[in-house]
């Protein structure tokens, strides 16, 4: 889905994000009005509404003056228009259902994080099962990519790690006899002591600060690990990101990703993680709903 949008949407994104959701957000808009206007009855949802705003006139005049049993009939008629009027909203839903999922499968494809920059440190974890931890795992080095200049002196050490718990990530140095450990410099950021964690079981984890060179095609990274090679593609410099994480369904290596900045609505939208709504998704909704509502009221359309 994302691939065949790309050939209509893509120009959006040399714009800036902020700008690309609340175009994103106008077409959801513009998809729901149309689609409304094309798949119903105009003329009896009109009427239906007419009706109905009529009746809430008799429904008071009728409570004024006492009336209890005009009121009831009243309140009955409404309800029979109100059943006429919900079963036109399912055709309408069903028809507007695969545009707007598309739209926002692209969304989530280019809108959830800011694309990594040239000369930007990215920071790749590698998570394992519980029986991996406190073992030696590799980022295999390569072109296009650079250690940070503190690591840049012991780079032989700084592309090898021990497999740790997340807050007790250990960086090694690594010698022609052993590999002695020490202390990562980083302690680890509450989101990834959190990942840490699945059902109470403590998951390993080793991590990697790097700097990767611009390219116009995925870069893969290579972790290394018992004798097998794992990859994960980055694309780095470009208008968009690849995914930041590829999962493996067998050996000690569940998951690769890479630390990707969210990108935030106008800078001040959060998202909600209770229920994994995602900055851009709850921008997009706030956007999108009122952009609706006024455009149907601005085209007519019941």
């Amino acid at each position: 889905m994302t691939w065949l949008l790309d050939a209509l949407l893509n120009w959006l994104l040399w714009l800036p994000l902020d700008v690309v959701l609340v175009l994103v957000a106008l077409g959801t808009a513009l998809i729901l009005t149309v689609v409304r206007l094309k798949t119903t009855n105009q003329d009896l949802l009109h009427r239906c509404r007419a009706d109905k705003t009529r009746l809430q006139a008799l429904i008071r005049q009728a409570k004024r003056t006492g009336d209890i049993d005009a009121v009831a009939r009243h309140r009955a008629s409404s309800a029979q228009i109100g059943l006429k009027t919900l079963r036109a909203e399912l055709l309408p839903l069903l028809a507007s259902l695969l545009p707007i999922a598309a739209l926002a499968i692209w969304s989530y494809a280019h809108l959830a994080y800011h694309p990594p920059r040239v000369e930007e440190p990215l920071t790749v974890h590698a998570w394992f099962t519980p029986a991996a931890i406190g073992e030696p795992v590799f980022l295999a080095p390569a072109d296009g990519l650079h250690l940070p200049t503190a690591e840049s002196s012991i780079a032989s050490a700084s592309w090898l790690r021990r497999i740790a718990t997340a807050d007790q990530r250990e960086a090694f140095v690594a010698s022609p006899q052993s590999l002695i450990s020490r202390p990562h410099v980083e302690e680890a950021s509450p989101a990834l002591a959190n990942r840490s964690s699945s059902g109470g079981v403590p998951r390993g984890v080793a991590s990697w600060t790097i700097i990767a060179d611009a390219s116009p095609e995925l870069r893969m990274f290579a972790v290394r690990h018992r004798g097998r090679t794992y990859q994960l593609p980055v694309l780095i410099g470009q208008r968009s990101y690849a995914a930041p994480d590829v999962t493996f369904a067998d050996g000690p290596l569940r998951k690769l990703e890479v630390e990707l900045r969210p990108y935030r609505p106008f800078g001040i939208v959060p998202g909600y993680a209770p229920l994994g709504l995602e900055p851009w998704l709850i921008g997009y909704l706030l956007l999108a709903a009122p952009a609706a509502f006024a455009l149907r009221r601005l085209m007519h359309v019941c």
